[in-house]
């Protein structure tokens, strides 16, 4: 996948995928409205669909200029827990704060 989630083609079955994708490899996804070739509320909806997909709760915000989609349940698996622990290693490390 690459880009933003939303910002492709505009079908409504490709950017479910995207998401799903995003969703799937990070527990979360993000992207800017301007950037967006749907509206937000479409976006929204399309994140719906790739929870419901995965079988996993899904919420949805607009914050400022961003529409975001995170995975409630993140992380389950063992694999999810692994990536979670190395994204926060790597953010300590780069000298960033966990909070």
């Amino acid at each position: 996948m690459s880009g933003t989630p939303g910002s492709g083609s505009g079908e409504p079955d490709e950017i479910e995928r995207q998401l799903r994708a995003s969703l799937s490899l990070a527990g979360a996804t993000s992207a800017h409205i301007d950037d967006l070739v749907v509206s937000a509320d479409a976006w929204r909806e399309a994140a719906g669909a790739a929870g419901r997909t995965l079988a996993r709760p899904v919420m949805t915000a607009i914050v400022g200029g961003s529409v975001h989609a995170v995975l409630r349940d993140w992380p389950i698996t063992a694999d999810e827990i692994a990536k979670d622990r190395a994204a926060i290693r790597s953010a300590v490390d780069e000298g960033g704060r966990a909070v």
